[in-house]
């Protein structure tokens, strides 16, 4: 059996390793990132929300208090998934996501791009959040159903819970 490392400089690496210090409570001043883990009838979904570096591009959609699209507050949304039956990660699917403010601002609707580090494809959307809790619902028309499914979360950015 062959496996393969992580490199410890990969985004994936380091979305990963604050995802867990994160839900162990290890590393509270990392709590603004939100993130979760979600089944659907045939995937896994592993969902990542982290601030944009200083080298990564601002000026996604996002929300304001109106509900306008603003600049600013980026954030990157990286969504993992795995086929439940065979472990294998999903390289070919069209994937979505509606995040959806819990303060009743209005909702924006992103397409998630592939992308491929170090052999990994994630998917990926660049969006404004502001502080505050979000359902997330992430839309995969992949390659084993003709049917769309929906992966649910409910996570939160900032300090807020």
């Amino acid at each position: 059996m062959t496996t393969r490392s992580i490199p410890h400089r990969s985004p994936l690496y380091i979305l990963l390793l604050l995802a867990a210090l994160t839900c162990t409570g290890i590393a509270p001043g990392y709590a603004q990132t939100g993130s979760g883990v979600a089944q659907t009838r045939h995937y896994q979904v592993h969902l990542g929300i982290a601030p944009l570096t200083d080298n990564q591009q601002v000026g996604a959609a996002g929300l304001n208090d109106s509900g306008a699209a603003e600049s600013g507050m980026g954030h990157v949304i990286t969504v993992a998934i795995f086929d439940r039956d065979n472990g294998k990660r999903v390289t070919k699917a069209d994937v979505t996501a509606t995040v959806i403010p819990t303060s009743g601002q209005h909702s924006v609707h992103l397409t998630m791009d592939p992308v491929e580090i170090n052999g990994y494809t994630t998917f990926e959307a660049v969006a404004a959040l502001q502080d505050g809790s979000y359902k997330v619902n992430v839309t995969i028309n992949g390659p084993r159903d003709a049917t769309p499914e929906v992966a649910q979360f409910e996570t939160s950015v900032g300090g807020s819970k």
